[in-house]
């Protein structure tokens, strides 16, 4: 099992992130040529942290299904109707929600090292990754 921030990129949607469709929909979602690969990279059981920009962690799931690599197929979930490019997608059960209790990316980087500067990014340190995951139940207030 690996544990990952994944970047929910609230730039490509006016500022505002999209994290609550990422939630709603029980996907992790990337955009954009060569990103279905990288989002491939998540596999099964593995831990993904909902990274929304300039608020932090704001949810924690599990990897349920693999990315395929395929573009997603209309109508898209995740892309804005004006951005052209493919849509990739990978099911997971996201079991901690606290999008307004978020872990703040000063706190992501007291604890792992560094925040989700990247769409995905690996949380190398297991043990920095199993605190962040302790941390973040205390944030959803179920621990």
């Amino acid at each position: 099992m690996n544990y990952w921030y994944i970047n929910t990129e609230a730039k490509d949607f006016g500022g505002k992130s999209p994290h609550k469709k990422w939630f709603e929909h029980g996907c992790a979602f990337v955009s954009g040529k060569g990103y279905g690969r990288k989002l491939q990279r998540l596999q099964r059981d593995d831990i993904c942290f909902m990274y929304a920009n300039k608020k932090g962690v704001v949810a924690v799931g599990c990897v349920i299904e693999q990315c395929d690599g395929q573009e997603a197929q209309t109508p898209l979930i995740y892309c804005p109707p004006e951005k052209k490019g493919p849509e990739y997608q990978a099911k997971v059960k996201w079991f901690l929600w606290f999008p307004k209790n978020p872990i703040r990316p000063n706190k992501l980087r007291s604890i792992t090292g560094s925040f989700a500067r990247q769409a995905i990014q690996r949380i190398a340190d297991p043990t920095a990754a199993a605190s962040l995951l302790s941390h973040a139940r205390q944030q959803a207030g179920v621990e």
